[in-house]
């Protein structure tokens, strides 16, 4: 039987935009995922960030450099299921 949990494409919308000027988010969070590599890592793991030229800053993947970090900050629990859903419906 398959457990996997089903995201709307609405959801994933929504989860995107936590990965766009994320550095407040990411220091209140406890964890942390990236949706392109599909690693689960800790904030403080975070070093780099990328300065967008309307002021945003947004944490750079400790892994594969990827800017497609999300936190729970989000209000979305960080796990494989919702990250491999993340990187099928952003990466291909």
């Amino acid at each position: 039987m398959n457990m996997k949990k089903k995201y709307r494409q609405s959801d994933l919308i929504k989860v995107h935009n936590y990965a766009y000027d994320n550095h407040e988010d990411i220091a209140r969070s406890e964890l942390c995922g990236c949706f392109a590599c599909e690693k689960i890592f800790f904030p403080y793991e975070v070093r780099d960030y990328v300065l967008g030229d309307d002021e945003s800053v947004s944490a750079l993947c400790p892994y594969c450099e990827e800017q497609a970090v999300i936190s729970d900050a989000s209000g979305y629990s960080i796990n494989k299921e919702l990250l491999e859903a993340m990187r099928k419906f952003y990466f291909h």
